[in-house]
């Protein structure tokens, strides 16, 4: 390879180690098979105060995380963090959009990170389930995602709490 391409390489991975220390927040990514069926927790959610019957996101939709995988590039200079979520659509309406809070604790219930996610780019129908990927930049800077890469899955908990719904028909809910 010439001096120029490597110089380039080299500051490609450079700028990725210093966009991974900056961005934190988990980005949606194509699905992916899920590893293992086995929900480590079930989403959370608030209910809305309304005349009638008040309604919570379990009605609607329930998130868990089904795995979380820890990947980093050839020269050991990218981080990321990606975890399976399998979304269930408990209405009889199909889904368009599912956003919420992707909170990931340590074995003893403290939070570790908490972070804005969607759902986003695909339908999820009338009473069925899919798997959706994200993932997040990670920074051997940032002791809190550094923690979460090299922690394995069994000593994680995950709270997906939902805050907002939007259906195919134009129609939405917020929690």
């Amino acid at each position: 390879m010439s001096l120029l391409l490597k110089s380039l390489i080299g500051f490609a991975l450079a700028v990725c180690v210093v966009l991974a220390f900056f961005v934190g927040r988990f980005s949606s990514l194509d699905t992916q098979s899920v590893l293992s069926e086995n929900p480590v927790e079930t989403a959370t959610a608030t209910t809305k105060a309304t005349s009638v019957p008040s309604l919570s996101s379990k009605d609607f939709v329930i998130v868990f995380v089904t795995d979380k995988v820890s990947t980093n590039d050839e020269c050991n200079i990218c981080y990321r963090v990606e975890v399976t979520l399998k979304a269930e659509n408990k209405s009889d309406i199909d889904i368009k959009a599912v956003k919420g809070v992707l909170t990931i604790y340590d074995v003893f219930d403290t939070p570790i990170i908490s972070s804005d996610a969607k759902l986003e780019n695909k339908i999820l129908p009338a009473y069925s389930s899919q798997n959706w990927r994200l993932g997040m930049d990670v920074s051997k800077w940032n002791d809190k995602q550094w923690e979460v890469y090299n922690t394995h899955v069994d000593y994680l908990k995950f709270s997906f709490k939902v805050t907002d719904i939007v259906f195919v028909d134009g129609s939405s809910q917020s929690f």
